[in-house]
């Protein structure tokens, strides 16, 4: 420390002082936060991979999804209505009658 002055603060010394113990204050929170940063930014990196993951399969499975959709647009199409059905198999049963 310095030498000891017996003279009376002024307020420029009071100022001097309180803004040194601020910049200490601040300083000593700024390094705090940094080390908290650090921490959840490594916490918060494995999040994010995991979400990338998670956004890749749902790719997939919306992907799936419209292929299953456009496969069963096109069973309906394919597929006879019911009036047709039995029109067949009138016609089938006629031709190719069952014992019973």
């Amino acid at each position: 420390m310095g030498k000891r002055n017996d003279r009376p603060a002024t307020r420029n010394d009071v100022l001097k002082l309180v803004n040194e113990a601020a910049d200490a204050i601040l300083m000593g929170v700024e390094r705090m936060f940094k080390a908290q940063d650090k921490h959840y930014d490594k916490r918060f990196d494995r999040y994010d991979e995991r979400f990338d993951r998670v956004d890749q399969r749902l790719v997939k499975l919306e992907a799936g999804q419209s292929d299953l959709k456009r496969q069963l647009t096109d069973l309906k199409l394919d597929a006879p209505t019911r009036n047709e059905f039995n029109t067949l198999k009138t016609s089938f049963d006629r031709f190719h009658p069952t014992s019973d």
